[in-house]
């Protein structure tokens, strides 16, 4: 039997409520929760996650990087629910801001799971830009 990789995504969408976490299984389930095609990097990987078969907790945030409340809310969400199985990563795609960072933290330690960033989060972060200041 398969173990299927749980991934917790946070991205823009086209619709669906702010900070809330929703587990999707396939491209048409996302679409259907999360609306069409939006620019975010967060919408990308999910597509590309879904197509490899893993399966995702999206939590849609206002805008990538900067929406702090949202992802507090969502890592709340997410360290309270009683989830099925752990999640193998989270991925903060367009985040290099040190808080948003730091408030992912327990969740991580929660699950044993790694952080996913680009390069180019992973340099704002180590350089101190701190694009929502």
């Amino acid at each position: 039997m398969e173990s299927t990789l749980n991934i917790a995504i946070f991205g823009e969408a086209g619709s669906g409520p702010f900070g809330i976490p929703h587990y999707i299984q396939s491209v048409t389930e996302f679409e259907q929760a999360m609306g069409q095609l939006s620019d975010g990097k967060g919408f990308e990987l999910a597509i590309q996650s879904l197509m490899h078969k893993r399966h995702l907790y999206y939590i849609r945030v206002a805008e990538e990087g900067f929406s702090l409340k949202d992802y507090e809310m969502g890592f709340e969400s997410l360290m309270t629910r009683n989830l099925p199985t752990s999640l193998a990563a989270v991925a903060l795609p367009g985040v290099g801001d040190e808080k948003i960072i730091d408030k992912c933290l327990p969740l991580l330690n929660l699950h044993k799971s790694i952080l996913l960033m680009s390069e180019e989060d992973f340099y704002d972060f180590m350089t101190g830009i701190n694009p929502s200041s």
